[in-house]
């Protein structure tokens, strides 16, 4: 197992790319599959290099999320809240992520 340590920050939001993942919660090579399928594609057409230009750090978040019975994998970086009008990616979601007490406003 990996050393890590678990730290309290204030909340913050994370602008991602999202994929619904198709294979049984089961089938691992499947769900490695359309990971990596997923990896190839926003590669290719630019879409993590845009999402990279929008971070205000390095970090990446990766999510695996099981909600409405679908398979959810999002890719994301630390961001500043944005106007989805000045988003120039084609397909984002937005989060806020808390850490500890609720967050203010």
């Amino acid at each position: 197992m990996s050393d890590f340590h678990v730290e309290q920050q204030e909340a913050f939001t994370v602008l991602g790319i999202q994929k619904e993942l198709t294979s049984n919660y089961t089938d691992f090579a499947g769900l490695a599959a359309e990971k990596q399928a997923f990896w190839q594609i926003i590669n290719e057409n630019g879409q993590l290099e845009r999402l990279k230009m929008l971070a205000i750090s390095d970090e990446l978040f990766f999510v695996n999320e099981a909600v409405d019975n679908k398979m959810m994998y999002y890719v994301g970086v630390r961001a500043d809240k944005m106007d989805s009008k000045a988003d120039p990616l084609d397909s984002v979601s937005c989060w806020r992520i808390c850490c500890g007490a609720e967050p203010r406003g």
